[in-house]
């Protein structure tokens, strides 16, 4: 490829992440109030870990308890028949569900994205959610799904992962 047009491109790229970065960030900043954010990134960071490596019983105790099942071996085997293997999540936008409320121990967010999952043998990234809660003063996650619309059959909408944002690169921001 001619320089000319390579160069342009490449910075175009740069300056189109710097910008969604910057984004994702200044909604972080306005929907998770200062306070909580440390907090909201270490269970988000640590379900999607968890998760990633296949921890149930790490995963098991930051899922919120009504979405667990009776037990921890139920909650493993549920999850190891759904067969889905996240091999890296990164953030495009955070959406509030629950408004914190003043004193500050109960809140909910919807933190979607794209999630590199192996599918059959293959890395597809695709569209992805997660809910972060916060309830009488714990934190709590729900697992990255893979979004699908509702009653439609087709295939859940690929994404670009370089597009969205790695989880360290907006919590470990001064």
């Amino acid at each position: 490829m001619n320089r000319a047009i390579l160069i342009p491109l490449l910075l175009t790229s740069m300056f189109t992440f710097a910008q969604q970065e910057s984004n994702v960030r200044s909604q972080f900043e306005r929907v998770v109030p200062k306070e909580m954010r440390s907090s909201f990134c270490s269970t988000l960071q640590t379900g999607v870990a968890a998760q990633r490596r296949k921890d149930w019983r790490s995963l098991y105790a930051i899922v919120l308890p009504q979405h667990r099942g009776k037990s921890i071996d139920d909650f493993a085997r549920a999850e190891q028949e759904r067969d889905l293997t996240i091999l890296d999540f990164r953030i495009d936008r955070i959406d509030v569900e629950i408004e914190a409320d003043a004193s500050r121990k109960n809140g909910m967010w919807d933190v979607f994205g794209c999630a590199l999952v192996n599918e059959k043998g293959k890395r597809v990234p695709m569209e992805s959610a997660a809910t972060v809660y916060l309830e009488n003063d714990s934190w709590y996650i729900d697992m990255i799904e893979i979004l699908m619309k509702i009653d439609s059959p087709a295939p859940p909408h690929k994404c670009i992962l370089k597009e969205a944002i790695p989880i360290a690169n907006l919590c470990n921001a001064k």
